[in-house]
């Protein structure tokens, strides 16, 4: 039997309707697309990200939502490097910004984590070359490239 670890996270929005519920799956064994399938059918939630490691600041997901796969969305690639980090599974840094990257069916995402005291404060995030994505542990909100404002409540553990 293998073990993994999975993390249920909310991200909320104060718009009506655009509140995400995903799961993480951190994979240290390789999974074949059917056993994702059926462990995101299984843990039935919008959204599951599965996660393995392929060098130290360099990360593979595969994004699934109740046993289809999909595109990643710039709130669950928040979610999965916020816990990421805040877990330790990156190692972070006392303070200043630490680039990883996220590879996708779609291509390379980067995510640039900000620490201080050795927290993670902010995770960046280009969603296009057009639009970038933050969320910081204070506010609590993502802003894209200045155009558009989504406020969020946070990311929790639930």
């Amino acid at each position: 039997m293998r073990y993994y670890s999975v993390y249920f996270l909310k991200v909320f929005s104060k718009r009506e309707g655009e509140n995400n519920s995903l799961a993480v799956v951190i994979a240290n064994d390789p999974l074949s697309e059917s056993d994702m399938r059926e462990i995101s059918k299984n843990i039935n939630q919008p959204l599951t990200v599965f996660v393995k490691r392929e060098d130290r600041d360099i990360f593979d997901g595969k994004i699934f939502s109740r046993g289809s796969k999909v595109d990643l969305s710039p709130e669950a690639a928040i979610g999965v490097f916020y816990t990421l980090a805040e877990e330790k599974f990156i190692e972070g840094l006392d303070l200043g910004n630490k680039e990883v990257i996220l590879i996708t069916d779609k291509g390379k995402a980067k995510v640039e984590l900000e620490y201080k005291n050795g927290d993670i404060q902010c995770v960046y995030t280009k969603v296009s070359e057009t639009f970038s994505l933050k969320i910081d542990s204070e506010g609590d909100f993502i802003r894209l490239g200045g155009r558009a404002h989504i406020y969020l409540n946070g990311i929790l553990k639930i």
